[in-house]
């Protein structure tokens, strides 16, 4: 029952398509082929500001990320090891009613009382842990809602400032649609600045 904090790469990649000076670009058509169809699409991208976040320094060092994933993950903790520590007790409960069984000292009508009882206490164990689930993954995708728009809203602002025409990410784990980045393109410390900025 691990429910994890995921970071889409959605919630990073912004495209910026808005741009105060569209560039002008050779229409790429069906009779397209080939060289003629990079030579369209680059020389459309030959003017476009690009520049990338990479993802794994933005989760390292944004200072709201990593303090709301440390809570989570202590939330997890405590939610695993409260319901395992219920399921363990059930657990000896079960086998002391199936050692009172076994040595036929303890009446057949207390010995059913006593299962249906455990009986019901699974079930409500079963209960909490799924109740419990679920509002550890709800609270996951509204981590990742607010991180996506905190994102944006700092993507958005970079955007303003500086007329960047895309925003890409890139994963050194992998991960990513980007294969090579030029550093020089490398807009995350101004990414994290402005975040650690922001209100928490």
């Amino acid at each position: 029952m691990r429910s994890t904090i995921y970071v889409s790469v959605v919630a990073m990649t912004l495209l910026f398509s808005q741009c105060q000076n569209p560039t002008s670009t050779k229409p790429v058509t069906a009779t397209t082929t080939g060289a003629s169809a990079v030579e369209a699409v680059a020389s459309g991208l030959s003017s476009a500001k690009v520049v990338y976040v990479d993802l794994d320094s933005l989760q390292d060092k944004y200072a709201w990320f990593k303090e709301t994933k440390v809570q989570f993950e202590q939330r997890e903790r405590a939610l695993s090891s409260s319901i395992e520590n219920k399921a363990q007790d059930l657990q000896r409960q079960m086998s002391a009613l199936n050692e009172k069984a076994q040595k036929g000292t303890t009446p057949p009508a207390q010995l059913q009382q006593e299962g249906q009882s455990l009986q019901r206490r699974q079930q409500e164990l079963v209960g909490e842990r799924d109740k419990k689930s679920k509002e550890l993954l709800d609270e996951s995708q509204q981590f990742n809602a607010t991180l996506q728009k905190r994102v944006a809203t700092v993507l958005t602002q970079l955007q303003q400032q500086k007329g960047y025409d895309y925003v890409m990410s890139y994963s050194k784990a992998g991960g990513g649609t980007i294969l090579y980045v030029n550093p020089k393109l490398d807009v995350t410390a101004e990414v994290l600045t402005l975040l650690n900025a922001l209100p928490k």
